[in-house]
C-alpha cells in the first residue's frame, strides 16, 4: 500500500479490492493512504474498508480461473463484486449467474478452533463461501453426508449446497488429531476400568496390634 500511495492510485484501488475479497475489514498503515477517513493508532493510520465479503456468504456468480494469477487478475477487475462473485479454482467456465433466491441465507450456528456449522437455506443450489484459509485437511459435510470442498478465490473454501434447508459443517480433519483422540478415549477406558477394579479388590485386613 505505501507504494500505491502517490505512486499508482489505481493498484491501490485494485488492491483494496482484493483485501475486500479476504475479508480483510481494517488496514493497518505506517502513512497516510488515500482510503478516506481514517484514525490514529499510535505512529500509524488505521482505516475501515467499505463492504468486505463477509465471512461465510452465498456467491450470487461463478467465476473459473485456471492459475491463481487469473484469479488475481480477476479479483482486481472492476466488474469483479467481493462478497457476490466467487471464482472457482483449476477450472474452465464462462460466468454464469448462481440465481440466488433473495430469500436464501445462511446463519452460523456453531464455531471453535476446528469446526464450524451452519444452516443453509435456498429454493435453489447455492454456493457456499468460507473465506477461510483452503487446506487439505479441512473437511465438510452436509447433514452428515461427506462433501468435497472446492477451493476459491486462490485460497478459500467452498461446497455446493442443494435446495432445500441443509445443515452443513466444516471441520479439522488430521489424522494426527483422529489419532490423538483415539489415544485419549483408551486412556480414559483404561482409567475407569482400573478404577472399578480397585473397588472391587477386597483389602488386605491390617495386622493386629501386639
Amino acid at each position: 500500500l505505501e507504494y500505491a500511495t502517490g505512486q499508482n492510485p489505481k493498484l491501490l484501488t485494485e488492491l483494496v479490492q482484493v483485501l475486500r475479497t479476504f475479508s480483510v475489514k481494517y488496514v493497518l498503515s505506517p502513512i497516510p493512504q488515500a482510503l478516506g477517513s481514517g484514525s490514529h493508532l499510535g505512529n500509524a493510520y488505521v482505516y475501515e474498508l467499505e463492504a468486505p465479503a463477509p465471512r461465510f456468504h452465498l456467491a450470487k456468480r461463478s467465476l473459473a480461473a485456471r492459475t491463481n494469477e487469473d484469479a488475481f487478475s480477476m479479483m482486481r477487475s472492476p466488474g469483479f463484486e467481493p462478497g457476490n462473485d466467487v471464482i472457482m479454482m483449476e477450472q474452465e467456465a464462462p460466468p454464469a449467474p448462481l440465481n440466488l433466491p433473495a430469500d436464501a441465507s445462511v446463519v452460523l450456528q456453531r464455531e471453535d478452533g476446528v469446526s464450524s456449522e451452519f444452516t443453509v437455506t435456498s429454493k435453489s443450489d447455492v454456493v457456499l463461501v468460507n473465506s477461510e484459509s483452503f487446506f487439505k485437511n479441512w473437511g465438510a459435510e452436509i447433514d452428515g453426508q461427506r462433501v468435497e470442498i472446492l477451493r476459491a478465490n486462490i485460497n478459500q473454501r467452498a461446497v455446493k449446497v442443494p435446495a432445500g434447508t441443509h445443515q452443513v459443517r466444516f471441520f479439522w480433519d488430521s489424522p494426527v488429531l483422529r489419532r490423538g483422540f483415539t489415544v485419549t478415549c483408551i486412556a480414559v477406558i483404561i482409567a475407569i476400568i482400573c478404577s472399578v477394579w480397585r473397588r472391587r479388590t477386597p483389602r488386605e485386613a491390617a495386622p493386629a496390634a501386639a
